[in-house]
């Protein structure tokens, strides 16, 4: 049972794989008629009766794959999933009646690997989906279609909501990056002038030190200079100076020696004055006294 579930699945995706292949055929041909349309506005009148001529045609062409149109495909899809369908409930139906088979298969199902795993995970969701709609009752699916629609309802609204404010997201995002943008290039058109101006303000204090420093130069060599003159014109005011100071040592001696000399001749006058003067005294003191005796005696 099982190998012919495996024979109707891998017919069932043959002919799903047809069916996939004959829409993209027919895709590609619509496509193809399309474009032909769109450049039918380029020919003249004089060929609109082939071109009536080839639609003829192109009605009477019918996509087939393999030998099938397009409505045996889908036919062929719709047997085979009917026939797939009953194949399934026929191995539930074995399963259900064998609950030992069941866990047995089940233990098994966590040891397989690939397409077998993933079939009797497909048979335990097919078990689910079953199981579901038979205890499903009617009112119950109707309150469910009702409050799946409701959901609908309220994600479209709140995808609706979503996109809006995705839009209303990208046009701030997109003004915060034009603000950003001339912010940036308010800061970069800054700093070029602030470049500018450091770099002209260096240009000069490097002026302004170059010219301070030659004025240094030229002020320390004019003052060593003045230094020179001044410690030369020093040394010849202090010989001069002290060849002055020699000789007007030398005059104040001779003018002490001369003052000297003339105190000691004043001093030696002085002195012999007095002596003289003494001696004269005293010569009139004895004439004084003679003649004071003469007196006396005269008048006796």
């Amino acid at each position: 049972m099982l190998k012919e579930h495996d024979i109707l699945r891998q017919k069932y995706d043959n002919n799903v794989y047809l069916l996939q292949e004959g829409k993209r055929l027919e895709k590609e041909y619509n496509e193809w008629l399309e474009m032909r349309e769109r450049q039918g506005d380029l020919f003249s009148e004089s060929s609109s009766e082939s071109r009536s001529e080839s639609g003829q045609q192109e009605e009477e062409f019918v996509i087939q794959v393999k030998g099938q149109n397009m409505t045996t495909l889908h036919q062929n899809v719709a047997m085979t999933a009917d026939e797939l369908s009953y194949s399934v409930k026929n191995i539930l139906r074995k399963f259900r009646s064998d609950p030992t088979a069941t866990k047995a298969v089940l233990e098994l199902a966590k040891d397989l690997s690939g397409m077998k795993r993933n079939f009797v995970k497909g048979l335990q969701d097919l078990q689910s989906i079953v199981r579901e709609k038979l205890l499903t009752t009617p009112v119950e699916l109707e309150e469910r279609k009702y409050y799946i629609g409701k959901v609908v309802q309220r994600e479209n609204k709140i995808l609706k909501i979503k996109e809006k404010l995705q839009i209303d997201y990208d046009q701030q995002i997109k003004i915060k990056k034009e603000e950003e943008e001339k912010q940036s290039a308010v800061i970069n058109k800054l700093k070029e002038t602030l470049q500018s101006l450091n770099e002209a303000s260096s240009k000069e204090c490097s002026k302004i030190l170059n010219d301070a420093s030659q004025r240094i130069k030229a002020d320390v060599k004019n003052s060593d200079a003045k230094q020179k003159v001044f410690a030369q014109q020093f040394i010849e005011t202090k010989k001069t100076s002290g060849d002055q100071l020699k000789q007007n040592y030398e005059e104040e001696r001779e003018k002490r020696k001369r003052k000297f000399k003339l105190s000691t001749e004043v001093f030696n006058w002085i002195q012999k004055y007095d002596a003289d003067m003494g001696m004269r005294q005293g010569h009139r003191g004895i004439d004084g006294g003679i003649e004071g005796h003469r007196g006396i005696d005269g008048g006796t």
